[in-house]
């Protein structure tokens, strides 16, 4: 029984561990909550975790199945969105002249080749022409320049073809005439009298070859006064080149004829010069051959009596008659002379041919301001626009020619666009 005291000490000395055990102030019982506590954060972070990446992954398969469309839409949405893509820029083929809506900014341009140029259909496209009409055959090339103004250059010729004409041939200067013109018995006369001399005769009239010689460099400018449409224009330009509107030469068999006229005509000069029988001892007249004194005399008579042989072309305002006579090449030679440089005024009408408007035609009608009525002039300088009394064909060529102080044109055109 004394011992029985000692029964509550050993019971505590037993169960001490488990009683500090159980004692939250303790070291160890710290430790284990500290450990429940991480684990428990730990658990939470994963579990928000997980939570995030399945919404993220339904909001995405959500937006998936929201942008899929039926087959049968897709050419649709994706023509909408070609067309937000793409400005709209006018086809270079429509060549439409109308207003546009340039607001896109004219010093940018996109990956889809729009620049500064295709928007202000400024040399977007080349157009190559034939033209044919009054000024000739010919070729051109035009491009726009701005929305309503194109540029057209180009080269036109007029065919050679030969028109003939003829002049009449009579002697003059003779004392039987009294200086005039004479076409009686005197030409046939002096025609045997050549013929004796020389073996060549003179025939009474000269056949000449008349040829058009027009052709024009030409720069144009077509306004298009209405808007949208490019058919009407007025247009304004140049034209430029060679002076010479035609010309006239003897025909080649002439050339025998008119040889006998110049030497007849130097025969004249010699004969009848004043000091001619003071030389015939001391001068020969070919060679070593000298003319006998009395051969002479009958010479110098005979061709003061018959003159000398040209052409009356017509007579100057003194009345002095115009005797046109062949050069040193024995030739007579005439041209019609305008201004180099040419002013052109008129309209024209183009429309297409095709359903892809690349070919066209139309025509132009206007007139060029070459200067006043053409003058002509002969190979010895004499302009026979200020003769009177003109003879035969040149008569009727200068008359034609004093009703066109300006050149009407008409002329088609046949156009092709490049691109």
């Amino acid at each position: 029984m004394k011992k029985l005291y000692l029964l509550p000490l050993l019971f505590l000395l037993a169960y001490s561990p488990i009683l500090g055990a159980l004692n939250t102030d303790s070291p160890q019982i710290a430790r284990h909550k500290g450990n429940t506590y991480i684990e428990k954060k730990a658990d939470t972070s994963i579990k928000k975790e997980a939570a995030t990446k399945k919404e993220a992954a339904t909001k995405k398969k959500e937006k998936v199945e929201t942008n899929i469309v039926p087959a049968t839409s897709t050419p649709n949405l994706l023509q909408k969105a070609e067309v937000a893509k793409e400005p709209v820029v006018k086809s270079a083929n429509t060549k439409s002249f109308g207003p546009t809506n340039n607001n896109a900014g004219s010093h940018s341009s996109s990956a889809d080749g729009d620049n500064w140029f295709t928007r202000n259909e400024v040399f977007n496209h080349l157009d190559a022409a034939f033209t044919a009409g009054t000024t000739g055959i010919g070729f051109e090339l035009a491009t726009p320049i701005t929305k309503w103004v194109r540029l057209r250059a180009g080269y036109e010729f007029m065919p050679q073809f030969t028109i003939n004409s003829h002049f009449n041939v009579a002697n003059y200067g003779g004392l039987s005439n009294n200086g005039k013109p004479n076409t009686s018995t005197n030409f046939e006369k002096a025609s045997e009298m050549l013929r004796q001399l020389t073996g060549y005769s003179v025939d009474r009239k000269i056949t000449m070859n008349n040829k058009v010689t027009f052709q024009n460099w030409k720069v144009l400018f077509d306004v298009f006064p209405i808007p949208g449409n490019r058919h009407w224009r007025v247009t304004a330009g140049l034209l430029g080149g060679s002076r010479v509107l035609g010309n006239t030469i003897n025909a080649r068999g002439e050339y025998t004829s008119l040889v006998a006229i110049g030497i007849f005509n130097h025969m004249y000069e010699s004969t009848t010069a004043p000091d001619f029988m003071d030389h015939i001892y001391d001068e020969p007249i070919f060679g070593t051959i000298y003319l006998d004194p009395e051969v002479a005399l009958e010479l110098q008579k005979k061709m003061l009596n018959y003159g000398r042989f040209g052409i009356h072309v017509g007579d100057f305002k003194d009345g002095t008659p115009y005797m046109m006579e062949p050069d040193e090449q024995g030739s007579v030679r005439a041209k019609a002379l305008i201004n180099r440089v040419r002013p052109y005024l008129g309209i024209g009408y183009e429309g297409y041919m095709d359903a892809a408007k690349r070919w066209s035609a139309g025509f132009d009608l206007g007139v060029i301001f070459w200067g006043g009525v053409p003058k002509v002039y002969t190979h010895d300088g004499v302009c026979l626009n200020d003769l009177e009394n003109l003879r035969g064909d040149v008569k009727d060529y200068l008359d034609l020619m004093k009703g066109f102080p300006v050149y009407p044109t008409l002329n088609f055109r046949l156009s092709y666009t490049i691109f």
